[in-house]
Parts: C-alpha cells; structure tokens; sequence
C-alpha cells in the first residue's frame, strides 16, 4: 500500500485539478449577475397593477341640488346644523330652510325634484322615496311616467301619492294640509276613501276625518300661513 501511494505521488496532477477559471468566464459570470440585477430592478420598479373596477356604486340616496340662504339637516338625533353644498342626504335626515330668503332644491337619483320654500321643514322618512312635511310648503317635479314608483309626502292630515307632473303640499300646522296638482295627478290617502286629483285641481286637508274639499287651484304665492288660518 505504501508503494502505491508513493507511486501516486510521483505522477503530475491531472489537467482538471491545475485548471483555473479565466478572465474571460469570470466576466461572464458577473455580466449575468448584473442582467440578473437589473431585471429585478426592473420588476421591483414596475407599476402596481391597476386594481379590478368593481360594480358601479349606488347612487345616491338624495342630494342638494341648489340652495340659497340658510339651510339646516338634522340626523335622528334632531340636532340641526348648517348645509354644506353638494350635501348627500341619507334616510331619516330632516333638512329645513331658515329665514324669508331661504330655499332649496333636493334631486333623487331618479331625476325628482323637491323645492324647499322658506321657513320650511322636511324629514326624509325612509331609503323609499317618502317625505313628511313638517311645515311650510314644497313643490315636487316629477319627471317620471304615470307607472313609476310613487313619491309620497307624509302630512298630519294625511298622505299625498303622486305620479308624475307636478304637485305643490302646504302645512301650516301638524293638524292641516293643502295640495295643488298643476300637471300629473295625485291622490290623497285621508278618510276611508282616497281622493284623487287631476291636474288643476287642489284640496284642504282638515286633520280630522271630514271630507276632503275639493275646489280649483289658484297657486298660492304667499306664505300658507295667511291662507290655511
């Protein structure tokens, strides 16, 4: 055994164990280093992907469409503040106008319009399209067929439904209601029997189950006040 290692000794390396890497591999291999950096810089330095559209957002509820004035919302604590323009209104909100020289118009997402005259309170009841006039008058566009859905405005006397046209609701006291249909129709849920109305037409309200009185309308122009006393 001895000899065989003596004899391994004295024989020259072989080629593979005396070659060494050359200038030429060792560039070779930093050059594909930095390829390789590079194009993680590049994938680290890419823009973030666009995240996915989502389904269209619901419209919403309600907002002011114009105002002039000054003009408060209450939520269902009651307390009111002033409104900013643009405001977006939720269900249960109660907005008012404060002053001989206030207004404003609330839109719905369908295209319905309600005019807030001065000293006027209205509390948006509920995600339908149901409002309770607390006092003052409003006058409701309706740009929608005979067979959309209802706009209906709650009053101590009782509910006016209207489709379409336009209808004007006074109250001046939680007790007493007044509705003029100037285009359209509506009818007005008060006693056992409702009572519909054509265009032209008006009716006081009373807040007991009297009959309704049905008479021509005449577009009231002052405060309803002076007309409902």
């Amino acid at each position: 055994a001895r000899g065989v290692l003596a004899e391994l000794g004295r024989r020259p390396a072989p080629a593979w164990a005396a070659r060494r890497p050359t200038r030429r591999r060792l560039a070779g291999a930093g050059g594909i280093a930095l390829a390789f950096s590079a194009l993680l810089a590049v994938w680290l330095a890419r823009p973030a992907a666009a995240p996915t559209p989502s389904a269209d957002p619901e419209p919403a509820y309600a907002r002011l469409a114009s105002a002039a004035g000054a003009i408060e919302v209450a939520g269902a604590d009651g307390l009111f503040g002033p409104l900013g323009p643009d405001h977006v209104f939720a269900p249960g909100q109660t907005v008012r106008t404060v002053g001989d020289d206030s207004t404003a118009v609330v839109e719905f997402a369908d295209r319905v319009r309600v005019e807030l005259y001065p000293d006027t309170a209205v509390r948006l009841a509920d995600a339908g399209r149901r409002l309770f006039l607390v006092e003052g008058r409003v006058t409701a566009d309706l740009p929608g067929a005979a067979d959309a859905p209802p706009t209906v405005f709650g009053t101590g006397a009782g509910d006016v439904v209207a489709r379409g046209g336009q209808v004007d609701v006074w109250s001046a006291d939680p007790d007493s209601a007044r509705v003029e249909v100037t285009a359209g129709a509506a009818e007005l849920l008060h006693g056992p029997d409702p009572v519909r109305l054509g265009p032209g037409r008006a009716a006081f309200l009373p807040g007991d189950l009297a009959p309704v009185a049905v008479e021509a309308g005449f577009h009231p122009h002052a405060d309803p006040r002076h007309r409902l006393d």
